[in-house]
């Protein structure tokens, strides 16, 4: 999947469209917790409550989005990394 190049394309203007993207982009043929790795129990969420682009792992038992982070250790590289300048 290409990047779309024009800055009219409503990837860039509208917060559906730019989510709908980035699922496909990350998710290319299903979706999978980027908590846990899970492929099996994935369900999308609904309501008004949560809004619109949020799943539910019914494998680890959490909520996440296509922002969410792919992993801890992901999460905790990038806290070490800000927390110590680079040499």
């Amino acid at each position: 999947m290409q990047t779309p190049e024009l800055l009219s394309d409503p990837v860039y203007h509208d917060e559906d469209a730019a989510r709908s993207y980035l699922e496909r982009t990350r998710w290319p043929e299903y979706v999978h917790c980027p908590l846990c790795g899970s492929l099996e129990k994935i369900s999308q969420l609904g309501g008004e409550s949560m809004g619109p682009g949020w799943w539910f792992c019914g494998s680890c038992k959490e909520k996440f989005t296509v922002r969410s982070a792919r992993s801890w250790s992901a999460r905790i590289s990038r806290f070490i990394s800000g927390c110590w300048p680079s040499a």
